[in-house]
Order: structure tokens, then C-alpha cells, then sequence
């Protein structure tokens, strides 16, 4: 089981975040811009900032809309994306793993711009999401899992299906 950030490492007590990760064996996690990201690097069952793992690849971190309302270090930091030379590495372990399954906490910026299938008015390009659609631009894998948007979405664009949880969704998948 992967769970695709906002798990809340940072906001909520230690404690209960130390039980509700490792006491499941089968739990990994990939960083959401609600976690703080010290935290998650702390943890055994954090994937990492990217990575593949067989025909899957992931990317953790988004942009956090409302940061203007958040402190620094309590709720909100510097480092929830990643920065420009891990994007930079990233890209690279991308375009060479060639994944078929792709899990992140954003989604390409392209579904949320005017005319995307997921498109938010007035939306702003982060580095995650531009990075993200630079990644979609060079391989389309066959499925591409997010979360960030809190709304559950299943749709096929440019030969690949997107699923957007929304919160405490789950699907399954058979992943080789």
C-alpha cells in the first residue's frame, strides 16, 4: 500500500503517526506539501523525495496554495517541493525508468490548466506540476496516481488513466 502524501507527518502527534505507519507492514508513503519533509525522511516507511521501484515511479512533494496563512516550520516549509536540482535528477531517473505506473502527490500541471480534464479556474503552475507535465510530455506511462486535489476523478488523457483520491480513497492495483 502506498499512500500518496498529506498523511499529516508534522501536523498531528508523532505518536500517532508512528502507530499508524509502522504497525503496517505493507504501508509505504510518498510526501505531500502537509507533511513536513525532516520528518518524513526520518521515517523507514518513507519512499523517498523520487525513486522507481520496478515499473513505478514516484515523486514526492507539491506547492501548498495557502502557504501565505501557514508558519514556517509548523505547518508550512520551505522544502515542500523539491528543489531545482532534484527535479533536475528526477526528470533524468524518469526518462530512463520509462515507468508504467507513476505516483505522486500533484498531478501534471496540463489537467488543471484551461480546456485539462481536471481544470481549476485561476490555476498557478508550480514547479511540481510543471515538472510533472515535462515528465507526462516524454512518457505517457499507463496509469498515473495523485492526491493533492482532494477529489476523486478516473479519467484517460494522452493514453494514460489518472485517479485522483480524494481523501481516504484507496484503489488497488496489480503492480509488477
Amino acid at each position: 500500500m502506498i499512500q500518496v502524501g498529506d498523511l499529516g507527518i508534522g501536523f498531528v502527534s508523532p505518536t500517532a503517526i508512528h502507530h499508524k505507519i509502522t504497525n503496517r507492514s505493507d504501508l509505504w508513503f510518498i510526501r505531500g506539501n502537509h507533511d513536513d519533509p525532516a520528518a518524513c525522511r526520518r521515517n523507514s516507511r518513507y519512499m523517498g523525495e523520487w525513486g522507481s521501484c520496478g515499473s513505478l515511479f514516484f515523486v514526492s512533494g507539491a506547492w501548498s496554495i495557502d502557504q501565505a496563512w501557514r508558519t514556517e516550520g509548523r505547518d508550512w516549509w520551505h522544502d515542500e517541493e523539491l528543489s531545482v536540482g532534484q527535479a533536475s535528477r528526477a526528470f533524468d531517473d524518469y526518462v530512463a525508468a520509462k515507468p508504467r505506473f507513476m505516483v505522486t502527490h500533484d498531478g501534471p500541471a496540463g489537467l488543471f490548466e484551461r480546456g485539462g480534464a481536471m481544470m481549476i479556474q485561476n490555476f498557478q503552475r508550480s514547479a511540481t506540476s510543471t515538472l510533472l507535465q515535462a515528465m507526462l510530455e516524454v512518457h505517457a506511462p499507463e496509469w498515473w496516481i495523485f492526491g493533492h486535489h482532494h477529489v476523486s476523478r478516473d479519467f484517460v488523457e494522452a493514453g494514460t488513466r489518472f485517479r485522483c483520491l480524494a481523501e481516504l480513497e484507496s484503489i488497488t492495483l496489480a503492480i509488477d
